[in-house]
């Protein structure tokens, strides 16, 4: 062990977490160990300077210490669910990808990776993958886009993937591997972690898309806290920014959800830019097949807030989307409506950008 992980370890030694669940006056002092402790689920960041200072109290002792890539993975007593321990690797290189490490570590306490589901798949989602595959091609080539991925539910997938245990993995939504385009080889390895890492729903742009029938948009998820958006570190250290999701069904596949989710170019963070590139965007989905539609408002009241009071309930932080709207039946005209009621098409960035009437998303 090097000096300086030693020292970084003694250091740790005299921090104190707190791990109780039932009073939220403490929330904000629960910290990486804590958050791990009480969630049960695993949680990395390939480098620790992407933290908040009330994210990760030892940021500065991190930093001085030359450490970057950290995880912690929480271990049961066994034969029950109750937590004992978390454990915390750290290292002085970043680390982008979670499964080698965690499946190390699970090896050596001889014992099953925590990710692991029997459940097997629903393959009738598959049907709506062929021109879902065939739309995301058409936004990918026309706009240049860097990366173009689907998510869809965890549980019909039968997927693998990290953050979820017992209690959340109803809730979990997975990349869908082969309705995925990649545009910009340096961010392959964003996809490979999003293919493997669950977001609840609620979590970031495509999180909160699954809680909504209308586009969600941010013009940086990069500056979302982790527990707003678990993948916001990768975001930061791949360049990306910009990222607009929608959900929608296929007349073949019932009642599955599917969201599409599209990162806008590396270089595109000026709002006035983005702007434009969405509403190029709306063109694509403004002819999308007709076995694709959106939620109507009917199923959103049905389905919707029961499945959002049960993600509130676990205490999962619901991120602050920046604009999300309500799309009228007609999705080969599509008008938009500001959340709220207003009648005034058009979209918000919220940073007293206007945009003109007729532009739509």
């Amino acid at each position: 062990m090097s000096q300086r992980l030693a020292h970084y370890r003694e250091i740790s030694e005299n921090y104190q977490f707190y791990a109780e669940q039932d009073d939220s006056s403490f929330k904000d002092l629960v910290s990486l160990p804590g958050r791990v402790f009480l969630g049960q689920v695993p949680e990395w960041t390939p480098d620790v300077r992407y933290f908040e200072n009330e994210e990760y109290p030892r940021f500065q002792h991190a930093q001085d210490c030359d450490v970057c890539g950290t995880l912690a993975i929480h271990v049961f007593e066994q034969g029950s669910k109750t937590c004992l321990c978390v454990i915390e690797v750290v290292m002085t290189t970043q680390m982008v990808k979670l499964s080698p490490e965690l499946d190390n570590i699970c090896r050596a306490l001889q014992v099953l990776p925590l990710y692991l589901c029997n459940r097997g798949p629903e393959f009738s989602y598959q049907a709506a993958l062929p021109e879902i595959r065939n739309l995301l091609r058409c936004a990918f080539e026309t706009h240049k886009l860097p990366l173009a991925q689907t998510r869809m539910s965890s549980l019909k997938q039968s997927k693998t993937g990290f953050r979820h245990n017992d209690h959340n993995y109803i809730h979990c939504v997975s990349a869908i591997d082969d309705a995925c385009y990649v545009g910009d080889p340096t961010v392959r390895e964003f996809h490979e972690v999003c293919s493997e890492h669950h977001l609840l729903k609620g979590q970031g742009v495509v999180g909160e898309a699954f809680l909504t029938n209308g586009p969600c948009f941010s013009s940086d998820v990069s500056s979302y806290k982790k527990s707003e958006y678990p993948l916001s570190h990768h975001a930061t250290m791949f360049g990306l920014h910009g990222t607009v999701a929608i959900r929608l069904r296929c007349i073949h596949t019932g009642s599955a959800d599917f969201v599409l989710e599209f990162f806008l170019p590396k270089d595109c963070m000026d709002i006035e830019e983005q702007r434009k590139r969405l509403n190029a965007l709306s063109t694509i989905m403004a002819h999308v097949p007709r076995s694709l539609r959106t939620i109507t408002d009917k199923e959103l009241e049905e389905k919707g807030d029961s499945m959002v009071s049960e993600v509130v309930e676990r205490e999962e932080t619901l991120p602050k989307i920046e604009s999300t709207y309500e799309v009228h039946e007609s999705i080969n005209n599509p008008q938009l409506v500001v959340d709220g009621g207003t009648s005034e098409p058009g979209f918000d960035y919220g940073k007293g950008v206007s945009v003109n009437e007729n532009d739509t998303f």
